[in-house]
């Protein structure tokens, strides 16, 4: 499951826990919209794997690298 997120310290943590509460056969991939506060390491800490990037591209942008990156895993 793909979770774009912008500055969502406070909610990201949560949203993976319940993603692996509901569905622990998924993986959980955060990408990091180039947030400013500590998304990527709560995101981290609560079990997704997080792509950062060095800025903000928006949603489009952010889904974009989290569909290429299991591609390029195998490439």
């Amino acid at each position: 499951m793909i979770i774009p997120a912008y500055n969502e310290e406070g909610s990201v943590g949560k949203v993976v826990e319940e993603v692996h509460t509901h569905l622990p056969q998924v993986g959980v991939l955060v990408v990091n919209d180039g947030s400013s506060d500590h998304t990527s390491e709560k995101a981290e800490a609560s079990g997704a794997i997080v792509l950062n990037l060095p800025f903000n591209l928006g949603i489009g942008g952010a889904m974009q690298t989290g569909y290429k990156y299991p591609f390029e895993l195998l490439s």
